[in-house]
């Protein structure tokens, strides 16, 4: 006897009383779940966005894939690019193997093109990236830091931990790389007092003659989170400034919060960054 295939629905924008039920599957894709934790009322006020939101598949009125599409502009030197970017990408265990993520993700391609972006970024190398035609760019050098190798150490830095009373002040050290994302202060406040993908996180003000020059924002690295502390371990999730500073400051970091190493993955057109650190 063969079975009846499955019917879905969607690719479609998620509706407000489906939110508590794609939380619910984020956690188990990713990990979270607390199945005696009550479910959350969506907020009343729930609208779809304008650009961008959450689409899903759902089977008898569940989500059981989704992608979260977002729009991002970048100031790349002297021109203006719009961009795409998915994330959240995942399909419950019980529907893998037909095809679902696939969909959305074909869904949400177009979708990001209809809405205005002109270029679609994604974190990853999956197979289900790969058929839809994505491509690998953006080439680092990844950079393990220890106490015995610091490269160069300037007894005319200071340093101090940031909070989010220093959001202007990254912001506008931020906003004067050649290529940064448009970015209102206020991420920058959320950035100083959240791990965004890492725990415990570190951010650094770095100033030299009582001035600020450079930041630097750390994390324990996803591998390290089962040990306590991050195992003396760090990972550079963003920094901007004076390349001279931030390697600079580099001992005295590693001091401070008694790091055995220091992860430092550089873009390969960070030329500056890439020599210090080479050197």
């Amino acid at each position: 006897m063969t079975s009846q295939p499955l019917e879905f629905d969607g690719p479609r924008m998620i509706r407000r009383e489906e939110l508590a039920a794609s939380d619910r599957l984020s956690q188990i894709s990713f990990g979270g779940l607390d199945v005696n934790a009550p479910e959350e009322e969506p907020p009343a006020s729930f609208q779809p966005p304008r650009r961008g939101g959450l689409y899903v598949i759902t089977h008898r009125g569940v989500p059981v894939s989704q992608i979260y599409i977002f729009h991002f502009q970048v100031k790349l030197y002297d021109g203006l690019l719009r961009i795409g970017s998915i994330g959240g990408v995942c399909t419950h265990p019980d529907y893998r193997g037909q095809g679902l993520a696939g969909r959305l993700l074909e869904h949400c391609t177009a979708t990001l093109a209809k809405e205005g972006a002109r270029l679609m970024l994604i974190s990853g190398g999956r197979g289900l990236y790969t058929r839809v035609g994505c491509v690998p760019t953006g080439k680092y050098m990844a950079f393990t830091i220890e106490p015995g190798n610091i490269p160069h150490s300037s007894s005319d830095l200071t340093l101090r931990l940031a909070t989010s009373s220093d959001a202007a002040v990254c912001s506008r050290l931020y906003h004067t790389e050649p290529v940064h994302f448009i970015r209102p202060p206020a991420k920058f406040a959320d950035r100083l007092t959240h791990s965004y993908g890492y725990v415990h996180s570190e951010a650094w003000i770095i100033e030299r003659a009582n001035q600020p020059v450079a930041y630097l924002l750390l994390g324990i690295p996803w591998e390290h989170l089962d040990q306590q502390s991050g195992a003396g371990v760090r990972h550079v999730r963003e920094y901007a400034g004076s390349r001279t500073a931030l390697v600079g400051a580099l001992a005295q970091i590693m001091t401070h919060s008694n790091l055995q190493e220091i992860h430092w993955p550089v873009a390969w057109q960070d030329t500056d960054t890439i020599k210090l650190l080479q050197e």
